[in-house]
């Protein structure tokens, strides 16, 4: 049996776990990457095909360069057309302007794996292929592994809206979102990037479970949910500006409970 003594372990090397391997190496860090896949073996299939534009920035920032080159090869739309029940809310050519970061860029995700692959191995680091994860001992919760200072920050897609599908006034023509089930615990699938599980709690379950373990929250941001284009605001569409004010994602920042 073989020990090896690293940073961080980072379990999978799709787009997600490469970026943060990345990141963990431009503060110091030396990570180990595992995969169950063999190297040329088959993935999941091509979930990430749209890279935005606040994205491409942080590649940048994790790997100088990385971002142009996969804004640079992937691909953008002359058109953007939203429907909704088979109505056209939103249709209009797209602008596309000689700048970066891009607004968005689309590639497939074998071709995000190969940028993000070549920038890790870049520094003589590789992905342990073929290693699957059997088990796993936790050593400490989290509040304990903080510094006393040191903050536990996470983001998860917004309860309140998440799954909510829009609805317009026929009368008045204004959008909203019908929450509805909110207390509920779910588990669904979602058939979007893909299809994968998504687990459905109230806020008030996470600041539960994080008291539980020791961590109070501290700071929270809901995020506007902002369109893919840099275009000034006074050029949106009214669709653009009503779902600009419902966050998408919520972040959250906690720090250890005084003992």
């Amino acid at each position: 049996m073989t020990t090896t003594e690293c940073d961080l372990v980072i379990v999978g090397a799709g787009p997600v776990g490469l970026a943060t391997a990345l990141f963990a190496r431009s503060i110091g860090l030396e990570p180990v990457v595992v995969d169950a896949r063999d190297e040329l073996g088959p993935g999941v299939g091509s979930r990430a095909l749209f890279v935005h534009r606040d994205s491409l920035m942080l590649l940048d920032a994790a790997a100088p360069g990385l971002g142009r080159e996969i804004g640079e090869f992937g691909l953008v739309w002359e058109r953007r057309r939203t429907l909704y029940s088979g109505h056209t809310v939103y249709d209009r050519p797209e602008r596309h302007r000689n700048e970066h970061p891009r607004s968005y860029t689309c590639l497939r995700q074998a071709d995000t794996e190969r940028f993000l692959r070549t920038r890790y191995a870049a520094g003589g680091a590789t992905v342990r292929w073929g290693t699957r994860v059997t088990a796993v001992e936790p050593r400490s919760r989290v509040a304990t592994a903080l510094e006393p200072t040191g903050s536990f920050v996470f983001s998860f897609l917004h309860p309140c809206f998440f799954g909510r599908r829009p609805v317009e006034d026929p009368v008045t023509g204004m959008w909203s979102r019908h929450v509805n089930g909110y207390l509920a615990h779910e588990q669904r699938n979602v058939q979007s990037f893909g299809g994968h599980t998504h687990y459905h709690r109230p806020l008030s379950w996470y600041a539960t479970s994080l008291a539980d373990h020791g961590l109070a929250i501290t700071g929270l941001d809901e995020p506007r949910t902002l369109p893919s284009h840099n275009r000034p605001e006074s050029e949106w569409s009214d669709y653009e500006r009503w779902f600009a004010t419902i966050p998408t994602m919520i972040a959250v920042a906690c720090h250890r409970l005084p003992r």
